[in-house]
């Protein structure tokens, strides 16, 4: 689906353009992608964990373009693309519709300007524009500024799944699952 572009703005009072991801955007999404996944451990578009992404970006990007309730969108500093969000549900069945869950992911030299706070506000609202009630997701044990982002975001942490990932040398994380509410004031 198309989204309006909008405006996200740091800390300092910088602003930044969300908006979605078009099929002419291929090349530069996959060299942020690729810089981005270095970058961090905690990145949801690695080619292990996003292989269709890596595949046929274009076709990717498209999927999104052309489903009515799901978004991949990009956060740009000017014409530079720093930051990736996508925002899936859990399908079109009645009892899932409710449902979606968002990826965020940011270059490194953006953190700690409150940017993935901001893009967590962003499409929480687009979730609730879409109809989604419930907002779900998961967080590495390890990404303590996501977490830290999601529940000053209002995000609640509900379990744990030990030891979710193993890393090269053996050792192990933990994923938080969290999980928030959008509509618990109108209903």
């Amino acid at each position: 689906m198309e989204f309006q572009p909008s405006q996200i703005t740091d800390k300092t009072g910088k602003n930044y353009t969300l908006q979605s991801a078009h099929a002419e955007d291929a090349a530069e999404l996959m060299a942020f992608v690729e810089q981005a996944t270095e970058e961090s451990p905690y990145f949801p578009w690695s080619r292990e964990g996003c292989p269709k992404l890596w595949e046929n970006t274009v076709g990717y990007i498209n999927a999104f373009l052309t489903a009515q309730r799901y978004a991949l969108l990009l956060l740009r500093d000017g014409e530079n693309i720093i930051g990736l969000t996508e925002l899936n549900g859990f399908g079109d069945e009645p009892q899932y519709r409710h449902r979606c869950t968002p990826a965020p992911g940011l270059l490194k030299s953006y953190w700690g300007r409150g940017l993935v706070h901001a893009m967590w506000k962003a499409i929480e609202e687009l979730a609730v524009s879409l109809g989604y009630e419930q907002i779900e997701g998961s967080i590495d044990s390890g990404n303590l500024p996501c977490r830290r982002a999601v529940e000053k975001n209002g995000w609640k942490v509900f379990g744990v799944l030990p030891k979710y990932y193993k890393a090269p040398d053996g050792s192990y994380r933990d994923k938080y699952l969290v999980l928030k509410r959008l509509t618990e004031d109108r209903e």
